[in-house]
C-alpha cells in the first residue's frame, strides 16, 4: 500500500514534506538540548544558519563514496555451490527423447534441503511434425489427429521421476 501511495505524484510530495519537517524538528530538538537555546531559538538559529557550499558538496560526495564502498564490500559473491546450481539450471532445460519424437521441457533446480535435483513446469512436446513442436496433453497425447502419438496418454508423475533420476546422475557428475 505504501508503494502505491508513494508512486502517486501528490502523496509522494506530501510524505516527503512530512519526512523533511519531522527531520528538521528532530534536529532542532537535539540542537536545543546541546546548547543553552530553547526550541524556538534553536529552530530560528538553524533556519538562518548559512552553510558553505564547497565543504558541503565535498562531505556529500565523500558520504556517497563511502556508501558505495560499503555496498561493494558487503555485496556477497555467489558460493561455488550457488554457481553450480545456476549452471545446472541453465544447462538442463530440456531433454530430447532418442527413441520417440518427443521433447521434454522443464525448469531444473537443486533442493537446498535434500541436495537433489527436482523439476517444475514439465511440458511434453511432440516433434514428429514439419510445422514445429506440438504441446501434448497427458490425457489425449498429441493434438494433431494425423500423428502416431494422437490420443496416447502418458503419466506425468512417472516422467517427472524419470527425468529427476537422470538429472541426479548429472548433478553428481558436476559435483565431483
Amino acid at each position: 500500500m505504501f508503494k502505491k501511495i508513494w508512486s502517486d505524484p501528490v502523496w509522494s510530495k506530501v510524505i516527503s514534506a512530512i519526512i523533511i519537517a519531522g527531520g528538521s524538528f528532530l534536529i532542532s530538538i537535539i540542537y536545543s538540548l546541546n546548547t543553552e537555546l530553547n526550541l524556538k531559538q534553536s529552530s530560528a538559529f538553524l533556519w538562518n544558519h548559512q552553510i558553505k557550499l564547497g565543504p558541503t558538496i565535498v562531505v556529500i560526495i565523500c558520504g556517497l563514496l563511502i556508501l558505495a564502498l560499503i555496498q561493494s564490500i558487503t555485496q556477497k559473491s555467489p558460493s561455488k555451490r550457488e554457481k553450480l546450481e545456476s549452471k545446472f539450471h541453465q544447462k538442463f532445460r530440456k531433454i530430447e527423447d532418442s527413441v520417440d519424437p518427443i521433447t521434454y521441457r522443464f525448469n531444473a533446480y537443486i533442493s537446498s534441503y535434500t541436495n537433489f535435483p527436482f523439476i517444475s513446469e514439465l511440458r511434453v512436446y511432440c516433434t514428429a511434425h514439419n510445422d514445429g513442436e506440438k504441446l501434448m496433453s497427458s490425457h489425449s497425447g498429441c493434438p494433431n489427429p494425423n500423428c502416431s502419438k494422437y490420443r496416447i496418454s502418458f503419466d506425468q508423475n512417472y516422467l517427472k521421476t524419470h527425468i529427476e533420476t537422470s538429472l541426479l546422475k548429472e548433478w553428481e557428475i558436476m559435483n565431483i
